[in-house]
């Protein structure tokens, strides 16, 4: 009998093993715990990939990157509004990628694309801006020109995933 009990055992252990499932995807909060963004599973932190930015992930293999950026609203003029800081970082992103825009968000939505060059490579951005009570966020995506159009839902999805936690 209990050389029964050896081979049952594992074939339950094996069992259980083999219908645990990956999760698809995970958290991350920002380093001054203002906020929660949700990503795919395969992402992961890379500090080196902006060292002013509050928090840097991404998935190299796929070549998919992101950085956000915070920005105290007390740094900036009293009157400085969202869309103030709208303009400042899609200007900044064009000029410092030589880059063209390809789209610009409305009212409802402050979101840009930009396409340029990084590095040699042709990329393209996807950035949203946030904001809370006391702070701005640049959400910056990119990924390469050719790969952005199977991307840019999922970067749209880690987008709407984002918590202010304050």
């Amino acid at each position: 009998m209990s050389k029964l009990k050896l081979p049952l055992f594992l074939f339950v252990l094996i069992f259980i093993f083999s219908s645990c499932e990956k999760p698809l995807y995970h958290d991350f909060i920002g380093e001054k715990n203002s906020y929660k963004i949700t990503v795919p599973y395969s992402w992961h932190e890379i500090d080196e990939l902006n060292e002013n930015a509050d928090l840097c992930l991404g998935d190299s293999k796929q070549s998919q990157f992101l950085v956000i950026i915070l920005d105290y609203k007390e740094d900036f003029e009293m009157n400085f509004s969202i869309e103030d800081y709208f303009a400042l970082s899609r200007d900044s992103i064009l000029a410092s990628n030589n880059g063209s825009l390809l789209i610009s968000g409305d009212e409802d939505a402050l979101n840009f694309i930009i396409s340029g060059v990084s590095d040699g490579v042709k990329v393209c951005f996807y950035v949203s801006i946030k904001e809370d009570m006391n702070n701005f966020y640049q959400l910056v995506f990119w990924t390469t020109e050719r790969q952005f159009y199977e991307t840019e839902i999922v970067f749209q999805n880690i987008t709407d995933s984002f918590i202010e936690l304050d």
